[in-house]
C-alpha cells in the first residue's frame, strides 16, 4: 500500500482545487516560508481524524477553511480526499483503491467518507489501527512533533512506542472491553437494587392478592343480589307510573286542542309580524342601499381625485427625468473628452518607454567594452606582482632571521600584554559573572512566584471545569427525567387513544353496535354518536354532569327513528344485548317553565345542567330531554335546603356528585374513577398532547443548554492544557536557571585559579625580553638595505593600481546610469499600467452613462403612455358619478312609500294581540293541572332513573341488561342479604383489587431481571477474560518489541551521529502495562545524559534516530516528515538524506523541507508558491538520476 493521491479544495491557503500525485520513493515539498507547504501535511493529519485544531495551528475547526484574501471571498466548506493504493490488500478492504474523505463546513460540522460512503471517525481509526498510519501514529511527524516526542513525560511517550511495537490494537480492544465491563458493573448494581425491591413487593402483593380474590368472590354475589333488589324496586315504580298515565293522556288531549287554537292565532300574529318585519327589512334594505350608493359616489370621487393626483405626480416625474436626461448627455460628452485624453497619455507613455529602452541598450554595450579593457590591464598588473614575489624571495632569508628574533621578542612582550589583558578580563569576567549570578537568583524568585500564580490559576480553572461537569450531569439527569415523562405520557396517550378507538368504558352492547356500524353504511349514516362523546363540559362541572347523566351517558343518538327497528333487530340477531336510542325526530326536550325558573335565582344554584355543557345546535332537544330539568348547585347543604323549599320537585346535583331526586331520595358517597374515565377521556387526550409538546420544547432547551455547557467544558479543558504547558515552561526555566547558577559559581572558581597562574608567568617573560633585544640589534643593518629594494617594487605596483582605480570609477558610473534608466523605465511602465486601468474604468463609466440615457428616455415614454390611460379613466369615473346620483334620487322616493305602509300594518297587529291574550289564559289553567300530573309521573320516572343510575354507577349495567340478569324475590329478603354481604366485604378491610394483576406483572418482571443478571454476570466474566488475555499479549509483545527497538535505536543513533551511544530505559520494569519510557543519549565525545541537556540539533537527530528505528522494525506504508531536518547542520542533513533514501525502499516518504541535501535524494519535487496573495499554488518536478544535480526532466 502507498499514498497515491491527495486532493485539496478550500483547505487553508489552497482556495482552488489542487491534486498532488505521489509515487513510491521520496517526494519533497519545497517553497518559501508562509507559502503553505505545511498545510499539505496538516491536510493529511486532518483527513485521518485529527481532532485537535491547536495542533493544526488553529483555534476552532472552521479555521481550516479558506478565510478569503484581498481578491477572494471566504469559502463555506473545505474538502480533503486521500487516495491509497491497496492493490496488495494491506488494508482489510475489498477495494484496490481506498479513498478517505473529510468535509468540513463553516457551521462547525464535519463529515467522513470511505470510498464516498458516509462513516464515523471511529471507522477510520479502526481501519488504520496497528499500521503506524493515523493521527497518533509515527507516520506523520509535523512541526513541533519532534520536541513533543522528546519533551513528553515518559508515560505519555509510551503511545508512539506501542504503535511501533504493534500492540496499539490490543490496547484499543482492552480499553473497549474495560468500558463495556464498567457499563456491565453499573447495570448489575442497578439490577441488584431493582431485584431486591421487587422481592419485597412480591411478599406484600402475595398477601394482598389472596384478600383481593376473596373480595371478588363476595362482590360477585353482592352484585347479583343488588341487581335483583334494584329490579324489584324498578318494577314497583313502573306500575305506579302506568296508573297515572290515563289521566295524563286525557289532560294532554285537552291541552293539545287549546294548543292548536293557540298556535293558529300565534301563527296569524307571527305572519302579521313577519309582514311588518319584511316591510321594515325592505325599508332597512332601501336605506342601506341609499347609504351604499352615497358611499359609492364618495369612493368613485376619491378614485377620480387619486387619478388627478397621479397625473400631477407623473408630470413632475416626467419633468425630473428630462432634467436627469440633460445632465446624463452632458456627462457623456465630458467622459468622451476624458477618454480621448487618457488614450493620448497612453500613446505618449509608450513612446517614452521605447526611447529609454534604446538609450539603455547603448549604455549596456559601452559597459561591456570598458569591462573588457579593464580585464587586459589587470592581467598586466598580475604579471608585475609575480616579478615582485621573485624579488622578495631573494631577500627572504635575511629578513627571516631578523623576523625570528623580533618575533620572539614581540611574542614575549605581546604575551606579557596579553596576560595583563587576560588578568583584567578575568577580573571583569568575575565581576560580570557575579552580577549575572545575582540576576539569576532574582529571576528564580520571580519564576517561583509566577509558578505559584499559574498553579493557583490552574486550580481555579479545574474548579470551574468541575462545576461545569456537575452542571452537565444535572442537566443530563433533568433531560433523562423529561424523556421518561414524555415516554410515560406517550404510553398513556396511546392507551387512551386505543381505548377511545375501541369505545372502552361503554357497555358491550354500545361498543359492539358502534364497531358494527363502521362496516354498515346505513347504520353509520344514521348513528350520530354516544351521548358521552357528543358534549363538552368544563372540568369544574364534569363530576356533576356525569352523575346527572348516569347510565344515559351510554345512550345512542340517531338522526331518525325510521331505521331504529333495523338497529334493534340487528342487536337481537347478533345477540349483542339491549341499547337505548335517542332519535332526533322524536325526542322533545323538557325544560323549566318560566315560573319554575325562579329556582335559578336561589343562593348556591349554578344553573340548569343543559346550559352548563357545550354541544352542536342540532342536539339541543336531546340534551334538554336528558338534563333540561336537572339543577346544579354548589354544596349538599344548599341542595337539601332547595329540595325542601320546592317540595322535592326537582332533581338536584351538587358539584361533588351528590344527588337529591324528586321525591326526596339522596344519593352520595365516593365515586369510582372508572365512571369519570369514560367521560373525561377526550379531555385527557387533549391535555396529554399539550403536555407532550411542552415537554418536547423543554427537552430541546435542555439539550441546547447541554451543548453550550459541553462547549464551555472544552474551553476550560483547553485553558487547563494551556496552563499545564505554561507551568511546564516555567519549571523548565527554573531548572535551567538553577543549572546556570551552579555553572557560574564553578566558572568563577576556575577564573581565580587562572589569575594566580598568569601573575607568575609575567615575571618570567620580562627576563626573556632583555635577551631577545640583543639579537635584534645585530640584524637591523642588514634589513635596511633589503627594505629599500622592496620600496622600489611597491612604487611600480602602485602605479598600476591608480590607473586601475580610474577604470573602476568609469564602470561604476556606467552601472549607475544603467540602473537609473531601468528605474525610469519601470516608473513609466507603472504609469502606463495606471493609465490603462484608468482607461478601462472610463470606458465602463461611459457605457454605463449611455445605458442610463437610454433608460431615462424609456421611462419618459412610459410616463406619457400612462398619463393618456389615466386621463381616459378620469373621464369614465366622472360618468359613473352622474349615474349614481340619479339612482340615489329614485331610492329616496321608495323609502317614503314603505314608511306609510308600515304604519297601517302595525295598527291592525295591535287588535289581533288583544284577542290572543284571552285564549292564552284558558290554555294556562289547563296546562297547570297537566303539569301536576306530569310531576307525579316524573317522580316515579326519576325513581326508575335513579335505579338505572345506581346500576350504572355501581355495576355499569343498563336497566335492560339488569332485567336479564335479575332473579325474582321479595324486596325485604333481598335487602337483608345485601346488608349481610356488605358487612362481610367491610370485614376484609382495605382491598387492593389490582394486586392480582400487579403480582403477576411483578413476578414476570422479577423472573426476567433475574435472567438478565445471569446474562450480565456471564458477559462480565467473558470481558474480564478478554482484558486478561489482552494484558498478557501486551506484556509479551511490549517486552519483545522493546528489546528489538532498543537494539535498533542504538544502531540507528550511532550511524546518524557517527558514533556515541543511546538508551531506552523503562521507568517501571515491573509494570509493563503502564511503564513509561525514558530516552538517554551520548553523542560522540560526551557523557551519557538526559535529552534536556542536548542542543537543538542533537535533540532533532535523536528523535530522527528513534523514528528511523521504528520504521526499520515496523515500516509504515507511507511517512510524512514536515521540516524535521530544520535544526540539522549540512553534515547531518547528508547522513539524514542518505538514511532516508535507504528506508524509501520499504516506506514512501513525503518530506517538507528547505534543505538542499534532502532535496537531492528526492524522486519528485512539489513547489508551493503564492503567486496570488493568500492563495497557494503547486509546481511539480520529476527527477531522474542525472538530474538530481539540478536538471529538469518534466515540469507541470
Amino acid at each position: 500500500m502507498y499514498l497515491k493521491k491527495l486532493e485539496l479544495q478550500g483547505f487553508k491557503s489552497f482556495a482552488d482545487k489542487v491534486t498532488l500525485n505521489f509515487e513510491k520513493g521520496v517526494t519533497a515539498i519545497v517553497g518559501p516560508n508562509g507559502s503553505g507547504k505545511s498545510n499539505i501535511s496538516d491536510a493529511i493529519r486532518l483527513v485521518l481524524g485529527e481532532q485537535s485544531i491547536k495542533s493544526l495551528r488553529g483555534s476552532k475547526l472552521e479555521d481550516v477553511i479558506f478565510a478569503g484574501s484581498e481578491n477572494r471571498k471566504p469559502l463555506g466548506f473545505c474538502e480533503i480526499n486521500l487516495t491509497l493504493d491497496n492493490s496488495d490488500g494491506y488494508l482489510p478492504f475489498d477495494y484496490t483503491e481506498v479513498v478517505i474523505t473529510r468535509k468540513i463546513f463553516r457551521s462547525g460540522e464535519s463529515e467522513f467518507f470511505i470510498n464516498k460512503t458516509p462513516c464515523r471517525l471511529r471507522d477510520i481509526y479502526e481501519l488504520f489501527l496497528d499500521t503506524g498510519v493515523g493521527k497518533e501514529g509515527y507516520s506523520i511527524i509535523g512541526q513541533g512533533r519532534i520536541d513533543e516526542i522528546l519533551s513528553a513525560k515518559p508515560e505519555d511517550r509510551r503511545q508512539i512506542f506501542e504503535e511501533a511495537i504493534g500492540i496499539s490494537k490490543y490496547r484499543y480492544k482492552k480499553e473497549e472491553a474495560e468500558k463495556k465491563l464498567a457499563a456491565a458493573n453499573d447495570n448489575l448494581i442497578r439490577l441488584n437494587d431493582i431485584v431486591a425491591e421487587l422481592e419485597k413487593q412480591l411478599t406484600t402483593l402475595e398477601t394482598q392478592k389472596s384478600k383481593a380474590e376473596e373480595f371478588l368472590k363476595l362482590h360477585k354475589e353482592k352484585r347479583k343480589v343488588d341487581i335483583s333488589l334494584y329490579i324489584q324496586l324498578a318494577k314497583k315504580s313502573m306500575n305506579q307510573y302506568d296508573a297515572l298515565k290515563g289521566k295524563y293522556e286525557n289532560l294532554k288531549s285537552q291541552l293539545n286542542v287549546k294548543k292548536i287554537h293557540k298556535i293558529n292565532q300565534e301563527e296569524n300574529l307571527l305572519y302579521k309580524e313577519k309582514e311588518i318585519h319584511d316591510l321594515k327589512q325592505q325599508l332597512d334594505s332601501k336605506k342601506e342601499e341609499y347609504h351604499n350608493k352615497l358611499r359609492e359616489i364618495e369612493i368613485v370621487s376619491g378614485k377620480r381625485e387619486l387619478i388627478v393626483e397621479k397625473l400631477r405626480n407623473l408630470e413632475e416625474t416626467s419633468e425630473l427625468y428630462r432634467e436627469e436626461l440633460k445632465k446624463a448627455v452632458k456627462r457623456e460628452e465630458l467622459l468622451r473628452e476624458e477618454l480621448k485624453r487618457v488614450e493620448s497619455n497612453v500613446a505618449l507613455l509608450h513612446l517614452n518607454k521605447k526611447e529609454l529602452e534604446e538609450k539603455l541598450k547603448q549604455f549596456q554595450e559601452e559597459y561591456i567594452s570598458v569591462q573588457k579593457q579593464q580585464k587586459d590591464k589587470i592581467e598586466e598588473v598580475e604579471k608585475a606582482k609575480e616579478d615582485i614575489i621573485e624579488i622578495l624571495n631573494s631577500i627572504a632569508d635575511v629578513k627571516g632571521k631578523l623576523s625570528l628574533n623580533n618575533s620572539l621578542k614581540e611574542e614575549a612582550i605581546s604575551r606579557q600584554q596579553n596576560l595583563r589583558k587576560h588578568i583584567e578580563e578575568i577580573q571583569n569576567r568575575i565581576e560580570k559573572l557575579d552580577k549575572e549570578k545575582n540576576k539569576i537568583v532574582e529571576e528564580l524568585q520571580i519564576l517561583q512566584k509566577e509558578l505559584d500564580k499559574k498553579n493557583q490559576q490552574k486550580i481555579t480553572e479545574q474548579q470551574a471545569l468541575q462545576k461545569i461537569e456537575n452542571e452537565i450531569i444535572l442537566k443530563e439527569n433533568n433531560l433523562k427525567i423529561i424523556k421518561e415523562q414524555i415516554e410515560r405520557k406517550r404510553s398513556r396517550l396511546s392507551i387512551l387513544e386505543e381505548m377511545d378507538k375501541n369505545y372502552e368504558g361503554y357497555s358491550g352492547t354500545v361498543r359492539n353496535l358502534l364497531k358494527l356500524s363502521e362496516n354498515i353504511p346505513s347504520f353509520k349514516e344514521n348513528i350520530i354518536g354516544v351521548v358521552g362523546e357528543l358534549l363538552e363540559v368544563e372540568n369544574t362541572y364534569s363530576t356533576a354532569i356525569e352523575v346527572a347523566l348516569g347510565s344515559n351517558v351510554q345512550n345512542i343518538v340517531i338522526k331518525s327513528s325510521d331505521k331504529v327497528a333495523e338497529l334493534i333487530e340487528r342487536l337481537k340477531k347478533e345477540n349483542l344485548g339491549r341499547a337505548t336510542f335517542l332519535p332526533l325526530d322524536l325526542i322533545r326536550g323538557r325544560i323549566l317553565s318560566q315560573q319554575e325558573s325562579n329556582i335559578l335565582s336561589e343562593r348556591g344554584v349554578i344553573g340548569v345542567a343543559s346550559k352548563l355543557i357545550k354541544y352542536n345546535d342540532n342536539l339541543e332537544e336531546i340534551f334538554n330531554f336528558l338534563l333540561g330539568r336537572v339543577i346544579i348547585v354548589d354544596t349538599i347543604e344548599n341542595a337539601v335546603r332547595l329540595s325542601k323549599k320546592y317540595n322535592q320537585a326537582y332533581k338536584i346535583v351538587t358539584l361533588e356528585g351528590e344527588v337529591i331526586n324528586p321525591g326526596g331520595s339522596i344519593t352520595g358517597g365516593s365515586l369510582k374513577p372508572k365512571l369519570q374515565s369514560i367521560f373525561k377521556r377526550k379531555e385527557e387526550i387533549t391535555k396529554l398532547k399539550k403536555e407532550i409538546d411542552s415537554l418536547k420544547n423543554q427537552q430541546e432547551i435542555v439539550e441546547e443548554e447541554i451543548r453550550q455547557k459541553m462547549n464551555d467544558k472544552i474551553h476550560e479543558e483547553e485553558q487547563i492544557e494551556l496552563l499545564n504547558k505554561e507551568v511546564s515552561d516555567i519549571r523548565y526555566n527554573i531548572t535551567s536557571n538553577e543549572q546556570r547558577r551552579i555553572s557560574l559559581e564553578k566558572e568563577i572558581g576556575n577564573l581565580l585559579n587562572q589569575l594566580e597562574s598568569y601573575t607568575l608567568e609575567i615575571g618570567e617573560l620580562k627576563e626573556n625580553v632583555r635577551n631577545y633585544q640583543q639579537e635584534i640589534d645585530r640584524f637591523l643593518k642588514e634589513l635596511e638595505s633589503l627594505e629599500k629594494e622592496k620600496e622600489r617594487l611597491d612604487a611600480l605596483i602602485n602605479g598600476f593600481k591608480e590607473k586601475n582605480n580610474k577604470e573602476e570609477e568609469n564602470l561604476a558610473i556606467l552601472d549607475k546610469e544603467i540602473t537609473a534608466l531601468k528605474i525610469e523605465i519601470a516608473k513609466i511602465e507603472q504609469k502606463l499600467q495606471n493609465e490603462l486601468h484608468n482607461l478601462k474604468d472610463k470606458r465602463q463609466e461611459f457605457d454605463r452613462e449611455k445605458n442610463n440615457i437610454v433608460e431615462k428616455e424609456k421611462n419618459i415614454k412610459e410616463i406619457e403612455s400612462l398619463k393618456v390611460n389615466l386621463s381616459l379613466d378620469r373621464e369614465k369615473l366622472q360618468g359613473e358619478i352622474y349615474k349614481l346620483q340619479q339612482e340615489v334620487e329614485k331610492i329616496q322616493k321608495d323609502i317614503s312609500s314603505l314608511e306609510d305602509n308600515i304604519f297601517q300594518e302595525e295598527e291592525d297587529l295591535q287588535k289581533r294581540k288583544e284577542k290572543f291574550s284571552i285564549l292564552q289564559q284558558e290554555f294556562t289553567n289547563i296546562n297547570e293541572e297537566f303539569h301536576k300530573v306530569e310531576m307525579e309521573m316524573q317522580r316515579f320516572q326519576i325513581e326508575i332513573d335513579n335505579i338505572k343510575n345506581r346500576l350504572w354507577e355501581e355495576y355499569e349495567l343498563t336497566l335492560d341488561r339488569a332485567f336479564e340478569e335479575a332473579e325474582e324475590g321479595e324486596i325485604s329478603k333481598l335487602r337483608q342479604r345485601a346488608d349481610h354481604l356488605t358487612k362481610a366485604i367491610k370485614g376484609l378491610g382495605n382491598v387492593n383489587i389490582d394486586a392480582i394483576e400487579e403480582y403477576k406483572e411483578v413476578k414476570e418482571r422479577y423472573d426476567f431481571l433475574k435472567s438478565q443478571m445471569e446474562d450480565i454476570i456471564k458477559a462480565k466474566e467473558s470481558l474480564i477474560s478478554v482484558i486478561e488475555e489482552a494484558n498478557k499479549i501486551i506484556k509479551t509483545k511490549f517486552k519483545d518489541g522493546f528489546e528489538i527497538l532498543q537494539i535498533q535505536f542504538k544502531e540507528t543513533f550511532r550511524r546518524l551521529f557517527g558514533g556515541g551511544n543511546a538508551e531506552l530505559i523503562l521507568t517501571d520494569e515491573d509494570n509493563l502495562l503502564e511503564t513509561g519510557i525514558e530516552i538517554k543519549a551520548q553523542p560522540p565525545g560526551k557523557k551519557l545524559q538526559t535529552l534536556s541537556l542536548l542542543s537543538g540539533g542533537e535533540k532533532a537527530l535523536v528523535a530522527i534516530s528513534l523514528l528511523f528505528a521504528m520504521l526499520i522494525i515496523k515500516p509504515t506504508p507511507f511517512c510524512i516528515l514536515d521540516e524535521i531536518d530544520a535544526a540539522l547542520d549540512d553534515a547531518n542533513v547528508e547522513r539524514f538524506a542518505e538514511f532516508l533514501k535507504e528506508l524509501s525502499k520499504d516506506t514512501q516518504f513525503i518530506v517538507v523541507s528547505h534543505r538542499k541535501g534532502t532535496m537531492m535524494v528526492a524522486d519528485a519535487i512539489y513547489g508551493v508558491t503564492m503567486q496570488e496573495k493568500g492563495v497557494s499554488k503547486l509546481l511539480s518536478l520529476k527527477l531522474n538520476t542525472d538530474d538530481k544535480i539540478g536538471g529538469l526532466v518534466k515540469h507541470a
